[in-house]
């Protein structure tokens, strides 16, 4: 075993030191871990515009997530989503999202996924009551 040595589990990988000891930092995060914290996504900014990012409500979520299981999403890229999100990370200007995935922010251009639509109508629909 040398100085450092990987594992693959599933889709996780665990590292562990020459002593065998597993590190704290590759584990599978944990339900608290993977939470966005605030203080986390106020560093982040959109990888296109800079623009600051904001955790999605719950309603845009689940929107999404719905049209992804109807198959009507695709990201900047033109690629089908067939995964919900966990979360998303919408742009300042309402317009692009980043998915969050296993707690992971996907911050790539080309993975952006075009919400304003949904945004409007949510939008609409809390104007109506």
């Amino acid at each position: 075993m040398g100085a450092i040595d990987f594992l693959e589990v599933g889709k996780f990988s665990t590292m562990f030191n020459a002593r065998g000891m597993e590190s704290q930092f590759l584990r599978k995060p944990s339900l608290e871990a993977s939470m966005l914290d605030a203080t986390f996504v106020s560093l982040l900014a959109c990888p296109e515009t800079k623009q600051s990012l904001r955790v999605a409500s719950q309603v845009l979520v689940d929107a999404v997530n719905a049209a992804i299981e109807r198959g009507e999403i695709v990201n900047r890229a033109s690629r089908k989503l067939e995964q919900p999100v966990e979360t998303l990370l919408v742009r300042e200007d309402n317009e692009i999202a980043y998915p969050v995935w296993d707690g992971m922010p996907t911050l790539l251009i080309d993975e952006g996924i075009c919400v304003s639509q949904f945004v409007n109508q949510l939008s609409k629909a809390d104007g109506s009551r």
